[in-house]
């Protein structure tokens, strides 16, 4: 994993945050800021290891991810112009991150 892909920039109407991906501690403090930051400001970006996923409050229940198919908690995770929703394990984990980019090649 190279550093440029341990980096996320989360941008939100409040600002933009930039914090480290790289251990699994620093994914669950990501998680948690988003968790919060997306009830306060709705809509975020997240741009992590080349992608950028758009970043919102699940509304719909029974919901499942679409690369894992378990419901994907508090909050949904697409990349732009897709209607495939993920959760935010399979956006952290570069082997999600990648079988999505094959199933939409």
């Amino acid at each position: 994993m190279t550093h440029a892909s341990t980096i996320a920039h989360v941008h939100g109407r409040s600002g933009t945050l930039v914090v480290s991906a790289q251990t699994p501690y620093d994914r669950q403090m990501l998680r948690e800021h988003l968790e919060r930051l997306a009830g306060r400001d709705g809509a975020l970006t997240l741009e992590m290891d080349g992608t950028r996923w758009s970043i919102a409050r699940r509304t719909a229940r029974g919901a499942l991810c679409t690369m894992c198919a378990i419901c994907p908690g508090q909050l949904s995770c697409r990349r732009p112009g897709e209607t495939d929703s993920r959760c935010l394990d399979c956006v952290f984990c570069p082997a999600g991150r990648q079988a999505a980019e094959h199933i939409h090649e």
